[in-house]
């Protein structure tokens, strides 16, 4: 097996898109560059509230993928909204209630016209209609596709990749100003083959602001 460093499938950038930022053809320094790619989207991914949750380590993530059968609370019999944990949701595609025992759960689906996705899923957030189960602790579950699709050779297309722009200029303004600042000692929150990094300290106002923009509050079960 290889032990060659690939780019996480989750990247807001692609490498080849960054050696052509950084004006660079040969491959001598392709590993730093993955490196700093999976740690910057990983770093945008938590400011933005997508991931770092421990109890839901495989959540939050930007690219499209389908979260299947992810269990909710209800926080009162007043509850209208649920907030599902990722977003924009593009499909979904089972919401269920449960009946029965924790130890024997009976999964029961919603009538469709009992729920409906607010503002077409952008928000994730699903509107439920009439009343929600009487118990409240782990009493709801959902599947479905939430976040952006990708297709880098065709990154000009909004039909088949839809990542903002500008969260994908974000990642690659802090592989660059990381890796041109590779040799300088900074204050660290990793440290990538050698060089301390501190993510933070390397966003301008604009990528501020960027960050702002996708910033998501969670709500957890």
């Amino acid at each position: 097996m290889s032990d060659q460093e690939i780019v996480s499938a989750y990247a807001l950038t692609t490498l080849s898109r960054v050696k052509d930022r950084l004006q660079i053809t040969q491959p001598d320094f392709d590993a730093i560059l993955t490196r700093l790619i999976n740690g910057a989207t990983d770093y945008i991914e938590r400011e933005c509230g997508k991931t770092g949750l421990e109890k839901y380590p495989n959540d939050g993530h930007f690219i499209s993928k389908t979260y299947t059968n992810e269990v909710y609370s209800v926080r009162g019999r007043k509850q209208l909204y649920l907030v599902l944990r990722n977003a924009p949701v593009s499909a979904l595609t089972s919401f269920q209630w449960r009946a029965g025992t924790p130890s024997n759960p009976n999964w029961t689906d919603f009538i469709t016209d009992q729920f409906e996705l607010v503002e077409e899923g952008t928000s994730g957030i699903v509107r439920v209609y009439g009343v929600m189960p009487r118990l409240y602790d782990n009493m709801l579950r959902a599947t479905y596709t939430a976040g952006y699709l990708v297709d880098w050779p065709n990154a000009g297309s909004s039909e088949t990749h839809r990542l903002p722009a500008d969260l994908t200029n974000l990642c690659e303004n802090l592989v660059t100003r990381i890796y041109k600042r590779r040799l300088l000692d900074g204050k660290a929150s990793e440290n990538i083959q050698g060089a301390t990094t501190s993510w933070r300290d390397n966003l301008d106002a604009f990528d501020r602001t960027t960050i702002e923009n996708y910033r998501r509050v969670i709500i957890s079960a």
